[in-house]
């Protein structure tokens, strides 16, 4: 492995070492008895789970290509992770512009739009 590499793998460790102390910390808060924003709660919970879903597919990327297995087949699981993050994502905007919350002046919402368009469209020509 060069420099570079080891270097970055260090950084990494580094990082997912002082983060699990973090959730640890926030676990014992959240035990507390906190009064939270539940939105900001359950976004913090969809970021965990994201997160936890990454961790596991680079998991068994990592085991696949020690074992000299088909690695390709984790791509799957992250575009099944994807459509999961996604369809949730789309069911809060869903809710925060019934609230409200987003209006056509939110900024963003003018990139929104023609992605959304361009994602409707390639599902209808799937079929779905």
């Amino acid at each position: 492995m060069s420099d570079a590499g080891s270097a970055y793998n260090n950084l990494i460790t580094d990082r997912l070492k002082k983060v699990t102390s973090e959730l640890r910390d926030i676990q014992q808060l959240l035990t507390g008895d906190p009064e939270l924003d539940i939105r900001v709660l359950f976004e913090f919970r969809e970021a965990v789970n994201h997160v936890r879903h990454t961790a596991w597919a680079v998991e068994q990327w990592l085991r696949l290509k020690a074992q000299k297995g088909d690695t390709f087949t984790v791509l799957n699981m992250l575009a099944v992770e994807r459509l999961r993050i996604t369809s949730e994502l789309c069911n809060g905007l869903l809710m925060d512009l019934e609230s409200n919350e987003v209006t056509a002046e939110t900024e963003g919402i003018e990139r929104l739009v023609p992605a959304v368009k361009k994602l409707t469209e390639r599902l209808q020509s799937l079929g779905v």
